[in-house]
């Protein structure tokens, strides 16, 4: 069965307009998830440019993986930053980007994984944004794509930059920090 799905996988290249790709993380990405190893990470040429990709490289693949960067948030502490970049995704069970935020002492200060707007089936190619905080206290940036299940996510032209403060945030609340609608009528 594993052959057949890379057989599929291949037939989605070929369909997709994708020359051969190359299975290994691209100069200073990362593989990570829940079980990577379940997921084939790498580059693929497509209409003549490289581009990152996600694919299942077994029949039931675990809940999710990411090929991501890690970096540290001195040129943007105390500033709104705007993650963005392209993605394309075929038969994708649910595909992404995100981005968090991390503090010396507390993980996940903000976070965003599009997890209010995924994507999902066939997808042409559109761009994608995350906007969030940096707090002054922040230390470190995380970001990637994100595939979870079968289907495959295509991704290119990631950038990071600074936005005003009339860009709105996408900052995904884990934990509000003071109540809300305790009376129910909102």
């Amino acid at each position: 069965m594993m052959l057949m799905l890379r057989s599929i996988a291949v037939a989605l290249c070929l369909m997709s307009g994708m020359a051969s790709a190359e299975e290994k993380p691209p100069s200073g990405w990362i593989k990570a998830g829940s079980e990577p190893e379940d997921y084939e990470m790498g580059t693929t040429t497509v209409e003549g440019s490289r581009v990152g990709y996600i694919r299942p490289a077994v029949d039931d693949p675990k809940p999710f993986a990411t090929l991501m960067q890690i970096i540290d948030t001195h040129d943007f502490r105390s500033q709104r930053v705007r993650l963005s970049a392209r993605i394309k995704t075929i038969q994708a069970v649910r595909a992404s980007m995100w981005m968090r935020v991390d503090g010396a002492l507390k993980p996940s200060l903000r976070f965003d994984n599009m997890a209010d707007r995924p994507l999902t089936g066939d997808t042409d190619w559109a761009r994608y944004s995350i906007v969030l905080d940096i707090p002054a206290g922040a230390e470190k940036i995380a970001f990637g794509a994100l595939s979870t299940g079968k289907g495959e996510v295509l991704f290119d032209d990631f950038t990071l930059e600074v936005v005003d403060l009339s860009v709105p945030t996408t900052n995904l609340e884990s934990q509000p920090i003071k109540p809300k609608n305790l009376d129910f009528e909102h």
